[in-house]
């Protein structure tokens, strides 16, 4: 029997794999059924650009939103500026907690969590309530956007072509950055608060993508077809 190959270069999954299967006499998976292996990897990977598209249109935009807010709450600029305190806490908080809920939930449990910190923050937003309740949101979305980062970078860095991917899904956030700091400037012209009654829209659409993608496990054969 050869030895397999550890040097860096060498594949974890594909070459071990195919010196199994070879090993234990298993067949090649059919065409059809390799065909239908992709179509569910293309959507699943389709499901993950789309929700990084939100996340860019969510972060992005707090830069617009904030002279808005600064007049809405007659706020001082160092008042305003907690908003990019409250975000970096959230976000830190349920990155370093990723793991653990994994643990104590799994991936149901982030799929979940994750578009409904967005749906609360963007709907306590949309309200205007008083400004501790608006940095309390702010922090909710960040923390949002934790899980999913976490959870998809590390969904998509199971792939064979990790890099690929990743660079698709990062080239998404960017597009969703790109455009949202147009659109919210254009809403916040009549009612700034609008914007994020934009932004619950996506998000029921996301929770339905996440629950029928990070809780389906990719596997080998998957991969390999």
């Amino acid at each position: 029997m050869s030895a397999l190959r550890t040097d860096e270069s060498s594949p974890l999954l594909g070459r071990q794999t195919s010196a199994t299967s070879s090993h234990d006499g298993a067949q090649e998976p059919d065409v059809e059924v390799c065909q239908k292996r992709s179509t569910s990897l293309a959507f699943k990977i389709a499901a993950a650009m789309y929700s990084f598209i939100t996340l860019g249109l969510l972060t992005s935009t707090i830069g617009v939103m904030l002279p808005p807010i600064e007049h809405h709450y007659n706020l001082s600029d160092v008042r305003v500026s907690l908003i990019f305190l409250a975000g970096p806490v959230g976000y830190v908080i349920t990155a370093q907690s990723n793991a653990q809920i994994h643990t104590n939930l799994g991936q149901i449990g982030v799929a979940i969590l994750g578009p409904i910190f967005h749906i609360i923050s963007s709907g306590i937003i949309g309200l205007h309530p008083p400004f501790w309740a608006v940095l309390l949101a702010f922090a909710f979305a960040a923390a949002g956007t934790g899980l999913l980062d976490g959870s998809w970078c590390a969904w998509a860095g199971s792939m064979e072509k990790a890099n690929t991917i990743s660079g698709l899904l990062h080239g998404s956030f960017s597009v969703g950055a790109a455009v949202g700091p147009l659109l919210a400037t254009m809403v916040a012209e009549k009612r700034w608060y609008y914007w994020y009654y934009i932004l619950v829209g996506p998000q029921p659409v996301v929770l339905l993508q996440c629950c029928s993608v990070l809780t389906t496990p990719c596997t080998v054969r998957d991969i390999i077809c």
